[in-house]
């Protein structure tokens, strides 16, 4: 399987119980392996990063965090945000596959910095969209946080809301019954008040 079709599956996928359950299962080893050094190549190419002297993670997170401090947006490209949701999906399948247990809620926390590098100063409703579906995606889904990148995504975008409906449906539908009763209304609300406003 190509890099390209690892990328569509990523940002055309369902929710996964838990990530990469219905998604980079299917793929073999080396089909995993491939994808993860074609998407480091694509992320490490970006000519801003060059033009910027980072080429590594650490870098990277250093760039994003001081852009934040300053409230001013980074200046990745779209390609280079996309890249990095694909990175962080692949790194949660690999750290499942590795090292699953109860106790590795969060998972590898290289992913996680890799959607907050992505979503930090996004425009593009497809990474959000994205950001979103990672967080209801993980074990101890983080439902407000998803819902925060899909109110941003239609914000931008009032045309993929029902892209983000379905996705919040899909998540209570097949994880919903994991929760207490009434514990995922707020955040179901503030959904539905934001679809009220579009």
């Amino acid at each position: 399987m190509d890099p390209q079709t690892v990328m569509r599956m990523v940002f055309e996928g369902g929710i996964r119980k838990p990530i990469g359950t219905d998604l980079l299962s299917s793929l073999q080893p080396h089909e995993v392996n491939a994808a993860e050094e074609y998407y480091r190549k694509m992320l490490w190419a970006d000519k801003e990063l060059i033009a910027r002297g980072i080429n590594d993670f650490y870098a990277l997170n250093e760039y994003v965090k001081e852009c934040a401090r300053k409230g001013t947006p980074t200046t990745l490209s779209d390609e280079t945000r996309k890249a990095l949701v694909v990175l962080a999906n692949i790194f949660m399948y690999m750290h499942e596959q590795k090292e699953w247990s109860i106790t590795s809620l969060r998972g590898h926390p290289l992913a996680e910095d890799c959607i907050l590098n992505a979503a930090y100063s996004c425009q593009n409703p497809d990474v959000l969209i994205a950001a979103g579906r990672f967080y209801l995606s993980l074990w101890d889904a983080d439902v407000e946080t998803a819902i925060a990148y899909f109110i941003k995504a239609t914000e931008i975008d009032p045309k993929r809301v029902n892209d983000c409906d379905r996705l919040i449906n899909d998540f209570v539908r097949q994880r919903g019954v994991m929760y207490l009763r009434g514990s995922l209304e707020p955040y179901l609300d503030a959904w539905r008040q934001h679809k009220r406003r579009l």
